[in-house]
């Protein structure tokens, strides 16, 4: 889907009640996207408070491995837990999403405690990196754009993109 197609049915979504709970994941700036989404609730005749982000890292705290997996789930159950409080936003924009890679957290508190009929989450996932970053980087080093793409690996199975030679 692209940038349009994706406006169209932000548009749609926020026009409407549409059944389902819907994910996106996407590779555009976090500006582009929010501007995209208070365009579609603002056609849509809906309240700006239809719309709130998230930001992976700023709920991430600075402990021992084999604690933080467990903290940072902790604290987005929390912080989803407190949004519902005050009323379920329709859209959702996650940013930073890395450390629920690494991790192995994956997107299921957001199913469990957020997405309900009619809500949506997006993924701002971070940019690829273009071939003359990656050329910049020393020779022990290789980026594998693959991994990259699929930033949310298959649960027990963790790979980096940062490969030594």
């Amino acid at each position: 889907m692209n940038l349009l197609e994706f406006k169209d049915v932000a548009k749609n979504l926020a026009e409407q009640e549409r059944s389902g709970r819907h994910l996106f994941f996407v590779r555009e700036t976090k500006d582009v996207i929010l501007k995209l989404l208070r365009e579609a609730l603002k056609q849509g005749k809906q309240p700006a408070n239809r719309l709130l982000t998230l930001s992976i890292d700023d709920l991430a705290e600075s402990l021992p491995n084999s604690k933080s997996r467990l903290q940072l789930l902790e604290n987005i159950r929390q912080y989803l837990k407190g949004i519902h409080s005050v009323g379920t936003p329709q859209f959702l924009v996650i940013t930073e999403p890395l450390l629920l890679a690494r991790y192995q957290i994956g997107l299921l508190p957001f199913y469990e405690d957020y997405l309900t009929d009619g809500t949506c989450a997006i993924v701002v996932l971070p940019p690829i990196p273009s071939e003359e970053s990656l050329d910049a980087l020393p020779n022990c080093v290789t980026v594998d754009i693959e991994i990259l793409k699929k930033p949310f690996p298959e649960i027990g199975h963790t790979e980096s993109p940062l490969i030594d030679t």
